[in-house]
């Protein structure tokens, strides 16, 4: 979607959020204590799903290997949310800037094949500043919705191509509700305006073409895995030959005989498969 609303929770529990029409955002402040219930939760969740790192209680560049090795596996799950393919994970804004990079976590899942997409969330004080990247952490109602959302459509207009927007909206607080509920009327009355049409045949192109590029390299992948296969195939198969050629073929022919007679002697062969060819070689 082009507007995003994201549920910021502590706790996860797929049941208590049904009502819910936005995404969820499960904040990791400390590493994750009942894993396995959280996994089995997002096998029934039918909603967007998405980590919010808090760079204030967890170093994002130090993170644990244990912390890591727990994370990883929640981004193979069906309802995570992707972008171009890729997980996202939302950083917190109060992290400080030489911290926002999770340097571990990202080398782990390079070396998997897997490439992560980080977005830091603004907090309310920046969201008047220019920027391609939207994604908002709201931590009071003075925000500023509508003008966010008329910059962002501006960039749009004028082809600069920024992300789809981010909404970061803390579950713990009530006092959002009135907030969540004008964002809704004013996304309904957007959606009517020539700005936001435009924005969104624009979205919808440019996904289409990362899925479309997405797919191709899935598939240029799978042939160069494949033309490795064969390649290391076809070179264990000369290596085969070459043993067998060095270690057998060599031989002299006295010394192979005397190696069938020694098989004679030892019950292993018969002897008159010494003599003749149509003859069974060797005794079961």
């Amino acid at each position: 979607m082009l507007i995003n609303k994201w549920l910021v929770i502590d706790q996860f529990d797929h049941e208590e959020y049904q009502g819910w029409e936005g995404g969820l955002c499960l904040q990791m402040q400390n590493e994750p204590g009942d894993i396995d219930k959280l996994y089995k939760n997002l096998q029934f969740l039918k909603k967007p799903f998405a980590l919010l790192l808090s760079g204030n209680a967890v170093s994002l560049q130090d993170l644990s290997p244990t912390f890591i090795e727990k994370v990883v596996p929640l981004f193979f799950q069906p309802c995570y949310y992707l972008v171009n393919g890729c997980p996202l994970i939302f950083l917190d804004s109060e992290a400080p800037e030489e911290a926002k990079t999770p340097t571990r976590l990202l080398e782990k899942c390079r070396q998997q094949g897997l490439h992560l997409v980080t977005r830091a969330a603004r907090d309310q004080a920046s969201a008047s500043s220019p920027s391609s990247l939207h994604v908002y952490h709201i931590a009071s109602p003075d925000i500023q919705f509508d003008r966010i959302i008329q910059s962002w459509l501006f960039q749009y207009a004028n082809a600069q191509n920024p992300d789809a927007i981010h909404f970061l909206i803390p579950g713990a607080q009530p006092a959002l509700t009135e907030l969540l509920t004008k964002m809704v009327q004013s996304e309904l009355i957007l959606q009517k305006t020539e700005n936001y049409k435009l924005a969104d045949t624009i979205y919808q192109r440019e996904k289409l073409i990362e899925e479309y590029k997405h797919d191709l390299e899935i598939t240029i992948s799978m042939k160069n895995d494949l033309e490795f296969y064969l390649e290391m195939q076809k070179k264990q198969m000369a290596d085969n030959v070459a043993w067998y050629h060095n270690e057998y073929e060599i031989l002299p022919t006295w010394y192979k005989r005397t190696g069938h007679i020694i098989k004679v002697l030892m019950g292993r062969r018969s002897f008159l498969s010494l003599f003749n060819d149509k003859v069974k070689k060797y005794k079961d």
